[in-house]
């Protein structure tokens, strides 16, 4: 089985250029309603009533700003602004609604007695609207405004120019006046506040300094630090001598009392730096060193050795003596150790305590101090900074002054009739020219032989001409009618082009179908089969069972016996063909069935579908190819039946019709693979109902472009 052609999708430059000439093509249509709309707006603006205008001009200055909104008590600056945001709070002002109504009673009263000054529908008066009849603009750049007045006649717009540009002075002044008088009150109330939180203030810190008695915020740390200091050595110092005392206590209790070493009484002697001792332990040592002497050389009961014995004795109790003595004098020692500590540290703390007591106050003093420093700051800044506000409302009234006085202009402001038609007409050709762009580039439809090579990977056989008929439901069959006429040569040239395929065939059997019905392959077979029959014996066979198009067109009587009675074998092939039917070719027609209709309209017996069999069809087409040299068989549309795949099978060549400007491309599509789905080649495709203005819009070529003969 061949593999389709996976459909081409329609690039987007693609269909903006088929937007493009979709628009080309309705040029003179857009042109037309473009020109409708654009009389139409210029009639309607030129019988609309006129408005006239007179400006004035004021030149608005300053850098202080006198508004209530500006000047604000809470802010430290008074409420100085910028030369800019003054001008743009005046321009807001001279929009703003309280300045239309305090100008409106004097507006009304410019013209109220002049019956020319009225606008139409009032009576002898001017009706006064500012959203109507005042424009106001900042002249960009500069510290100017323009305001426009807009009446129905010139010297009213003068007068209300002029008057509104005096109205806003006179407020302003006005303004001024009241913003002077509550600016100076509230710089007084402000001044009266400030300065008794200044006195505040400074009453508390001399109270302060008073009971506390600090007179100054500077810590002096000299002399606590210097007496924490010989504190903290003291307490070290009694610290490291109690250590040493417990420690020698510690060392003669550990003393046995019975066998006394002399080293270790000699190293407490030193300790306790205890002369007597010293000496007991030394003369111990020399009775020890004599006694073991004698020993080695007397007997234990010699009078030497007993001496020696009593004199150890006798040194060895003045030691122990003098022990218990050193002992007792240890605890005591130790005792006034610890009460010196204890007294240390209640003198360190005492210390620490006043100097943390002397450093709140200092902070305390210096709290007071900065504050005090603070509203001093407050109450000098913000008496400079007043004094300059109230002096410059005393002249801001000089700087709104009119520098362009309003005149009389002859000449209308509005409507502008020449720019207004102008943009009518370009408004309404862009929105126009976008809509068909848009609705050609939304369409499905094939318009160009590219779209057939590239979308369906086939060759165009012919183009045929759109002709219109008064018998919309029948075959036109123009070759008989109007042989000379172009859609005749059409009909020529696709003859040509099926004699150029497979031109070793002799015997052809040609199907024509389409997507879907109305795309004209009824016409195609009709006048293919004229063509064809000037050269070759044909047979036409209408195999749309369901329609019979090209029967009635042929003006078949209803009930005549065609190719549904051969392939049933209730008649013979020779009585079935009508053979007066066209001078160039012989017909078979769909057969008598048709007059038998289904449930439904249009619905064909299920029996007379079944017949449509290859195996038969293709017997009888080996039986007409004996008599005929070219068959031409019109069947139904591809899409929704299978009749047309059935008899395609049977054929050498088939022809695809397609609608140009009609039939959606992905119909088309689909067309093409349900027949390459059945193993079915097509010979080419038939571009039929082509609308020759369209053509040479969308090809940029005339109707010969296409390639007829």
């Amino acid at each position: 089985m061949e593999k389709s052609q996976p459909p081409t999708e329609a690039l987007p430059i693609d269909l903006f250029v088929n937007g493009l000439r979709n628009a080309l093509f309705n040029k003179w249509k857009i042109l037309t309603i473009v020109t409708i709309i654009t009389v139409g707006a210029y009639f309607r603006m030129d019988y609309s009533p006129r408005k006239y205008g007179s400006d004035v001009t004021l030149s608005i200055s300053g850098a202080i700003s006198a508004d209530s909104s500006l000047v604000n008590k809470d802010r430290p600056d008074g409420g100085i602004a910028t030369t800019k945001a003054y001008l743009n709070t005046q321009y807001e002002l001279l929009l703003s609604r309280d300045m239309f109504e305090q100008v409106y009673p004097g507006a009304k009263n410019i013209s109220c007695h002049l019956e020319q000054y009225a606008e139409p529908g009032t009576k002898g008066g001017f009706e006064f609207d500012p959203e109507k009849h005042i424009v106001i603009e900042p002249v960009r750049n500069t510290d100017l405004i323009s305001i426009q007045a807009l009446c129905r006649n010139p010297e009213a717009a003068r007068d209300l120019a002029d008057f509104y540009a005096q109205e806003f002075i006179k407020l302003k002044l006005r303004e001024f006046q009241t913003e002077r008088e509550r600016v100076t009150s509230w710089r007084r109330q402000e001044v009266t506040r400030l300065k008794t939180i200044l006195e505040q203030s400074e009453a508390e810190l001399y109270a302060f300094r008073e009971s506390q008695r600090v007179y100054s915020s500077q810590k002096n740390t000299e002399l606590n630090d210097a007496d924490v200091q010989r504190l903290r050595e003291a307490l070290a110092a009694e610290e490291e001598k109690r250590v040493r005392l417990v420690a020698l206590k510690n060392q003669l209790s550990t003393i046995n009392a019975d066998d006394i070493a002399v080293d270790s009484i000699l190293s407490i002697a030193s300790l306790t730096d205890d002369a007597t001792l010293e000496f007991l332990v030394m003369e111990l040592s020399k009775v020890s060193t004599s006694l073991n002497a004698n020993k080695k050389i007397y007997q234990d009961e010699h009078p030497n050795i007993l001496e020696d014995q009593i004199r150890y004795e006798e040194t060895l109790q003045q030691i122990r003596t003098r022990i218990a003595v050193s002992s007792g004098g240890l605890d005591r020692e130790i005792a006034l150790a610890d009460t010196s500590i204890r007294s240390i540290r209640r003198e360190l703390s005492q210390l620490n305590a006043q100097f943390l007591t002397i450093d709140r106050k200092v902070s305390t003093l210096a709290t007071l101090e900065q504050n005090v420093d603070i509203n001093q700051e407050m109450y000098r800044s913000f008496i400079e900074q007043t004094n300059s506000i109230v002096l410059s409302l005393g002249f801001v009234g000089d700087q709104i002054k009119i520098v362009g006085k309003a005149f009389v202009n002859p000449h209308p402001a509005s409507p502008n009739i020449e720019k207004n038609t102008v943009l009518a007409f370009v408004i309404s050709m862009f929105m126009f020219v976008l809509y068909f762009v848009v609705r050609g580039a939304r369409d499905p439809s094939m318009k160009h032989p590219d779209d057939v090579r590239l979308t369906l990977d086939s060759e165009i056989l012919g183009y045929l001409p759109n002709v219109k008929t008064k018998r919309s439901k029948m075959a036109y069959n123009g070759y008989n009618v109007e042989p000379g006429n172009i859609f005749s040569e059409a009909v020529r040239s696709l003859r040509t082009s099926l004699q150029l395929v497979d031109l070793d065939v002799e015997k052809k059997i040609t199907i024509i179908t389409s997507s879907i019905s109305h795309e004209g392959k009824s016409t195609v077979a009709m006048n293919l089969a004229a063509a064809c029959g000037q050269v070759e014996k044909v047979l036409l066979i209408d195999c749309d069972i369901r329609r019979e198009t090209l029967s009635r067109s042929l003006s078949i009587e209803p009930g005549s016996h065609g190719l549904v009675n051969v392939l049933s074998k209730e008649r013979g092939v020779a009585e079935c063909i009508v053979s007066d039917a066209s001078p160039f070719y012989q017909f078979l027609s769909a057969g008598s069935y048709a007059t038998t209709r289904g449930p439904k309209k249009d619905q064909v017996p299920h029996s007379r579908v079944e017949m449509l069999s290859v195996e038969k069809l293709k017997k009888l087409f080996e039986i007409l190819q004996q008599d005929y040299d070219h068959i031409i068989v019109d069947c139904p549309p591809i899409c929704g039946v299978s009749d047309a795949k059935i008899v395609a099978a049977c054929a050498t060549h088939v022809i695809y019709v397609v609608a140009a400007f009609q039939t959606p491309s992905k119909i088309v599509q689909h067309g093409f693979r349900e027949l390459k789905s059945c193993n079915i080649d097509i010979a080419g495709v038939v571009m039929n109902k082509i609308d020759i203005n369209k053509a040479r819009a969308y090809t940029n070529m005339d109707y010969y472009g296409y390639g007829y003969a």
